[in-house]
């Protein structure tokens, strides 16, 4: 009976130890970028602070099931148009996210770019 002991204690150790070992994924994050615009945006708020922009922007990546790290901003995207006044026109601000490399095509749909 105590071998049958050892026995079952064995195997339900190496089953735990390639369980934890097995789910235990390296996940590799690339830099994404979106030229943001005045309106077009599906996560856009009207009169948003970058950072409500931003958190606005990672919560709708979010509901699209996007696994997103970090985000930040740089104003190196196409240069704002001063007659532009539509919802698509670019405001030379650029919306940069690490996203997991899994999901990079569908942020790819959302118009976002590797630079």
């Amino acid at each position: 009976m105590m071998n049958h002991m050892k026995y079952f204690t064995f195997i339900l150790f190496s089953f735990l130890c390639l369980s934890i070992f097995s789910s235990c994924e390296e996940f590799e994050y690339i830099n994404v970028f979106f030229d943001r615009t005045e309106c077009a945006e599906p996560w856009h708020v009207e009169d948003a602070s970058a950072s409500e922009y931003g958190d606005n922007a990672l919560l709708y990546l979010a509901s699209q099931g996007i696994d997103v790290r970090s985000r930040n901003f740089d104003s190196q995207g196409p240069d704002a148009d001063p007659g532009c006044t539509g919802c698509s026109c670019t405001t030379g601000d650029r919306l940069i996210v690490d996203v997991n490399k899994t999901d990079l095509d569908a942020i790819k749909l959302l118009g976002f770019y590797e630079d």
